[in-house]
């Protein structure tokens, strides 16, 4: 069994492969309910993004949501049906130069 499949929640980058890039379809994008929390058990403010094929969702911060914008608009109702390329990297995060996390990219580099 794996971690990623043992705990039910939000798509963190430890759920993606290293170094591989992954077409995904986003369904539906919501805004967080108080019924949202993150890791800390705050409540999520940030949209949270279905994606196809995925049982968990796939909250967006500001970085990943403005890429989004970049390829397919301000609308996030319009972004429905559309596909992304998502990826495992580290950021500058949380006071950690080399925190885990999903980024964005409009056309597949490595993987599948």
């Amino acid at each position: 069994m794996k971690v990623s499949e043992a705990f039910k929640g939000f798509i963190e980058a430890e759920d993606l492969p290293e170094n591989t890039d992954i077409k995904v379809t986003i369904t539906k994008v919501r805004k967080a309910t108080r019924a949202d929390k993150g890791q800390s058990g705050q409540v999520l403010e940030n949209p949270i993004a279905s994606i196809k094929g995925k049982d968990k969702e796939w909250v967006l911060n500001k970085t990943n949501a403005k890429a989004i914008r970049r390829m397919y608009g301000n609308e996030m109702d319009g972004w429905e049906g559309k596909e992304v390329v998502i990826y495992r990297t580290t950021c500058n995060a949380f006071g950690n130069a080399k925190t885990p996390c999903i980024r964005v990219r409009e056309e597949m580099q490595h993987g599948i």
